[in-house]
């Protein structure tokens, strides 16, 4: 996808799994695979929760938690709305693909290659706590990246950014009870 306030580029080998489900409404990009589903029935999937995801009132969660719950896969979805130009970005239940963000001065730069993330952020300060958590448990907890201008997407999430990238909210929807 190339317009003047979007620019979404995919860099993988041919066999890996990327599809398009666009609709009249919705651009509806897939990374990843998700399992046990038909095309047909994927398409038709992802054309009723396309509009869910940017509902602002979130009166659609438990629909797309449901859903979420009962999709196997690693994947993550890219909707983008062609009436308003706002993007939606929804990954798996176990956030099994990693999704780097940073969003600085109106800038919305996303990968899932934190390198390529941290050469489009401006603000490449540490993020103190997250290298303690790294040199600690060998992990950044949570949301955490070295950089304290990029996030990573926690599974589960929605990611929206509207206004071309001016406002973006992120909204994890479901955690598992481990207690």
């Amino acid at each position: 996808l190339d317009e003047p306030q979007r620019w979404v580029a995919w860099s993988a080998y041919p066999e890996y799994g990327l599809a398009d489900h666009s609709n009249d409404s919705y651009v509806v990009l897939q990374e990843g695979q998700i399992y046990g589903v038909s095309p047909a029935a994927l398409r038709e999937d992802l054309a009723k929760l396309a509009p869910m995801l940017f509902d602002p009132r979130g009166v659609y969660r438990a629909a797309i938690v449901d859903w979420l719950s009962r999709t196997d896969g690693e994947f993550l979805l890219i909707v983008i709305d062609k009436a308003t130009g706002d993007i939606a970005i929804l990954n798996d239940l176990l956030g099994k693909l990693p999704f780097y963000h940073s969003c600085r001065g109106g800038r919305f730069v996303a990968s899932r290659e934190v390198n390529f993330v941290t050469r489009m952020a401006p603000d490449r300060s540490c993020d103190r706590t997250a290298l303690i958590q790294f040199l600690t448990l060998r992990y950044c907890l949570d949301d955490r990246t070295f950089y304290q201008s990029i996030k990573r997407l926690t599974p589960a999430s929605i990611l929206t950014i509207r206004d071309s990238g001016s406002s973006t909210t992120g909204d994890k929807l479901h955690e598992y009870n481990l207690s």
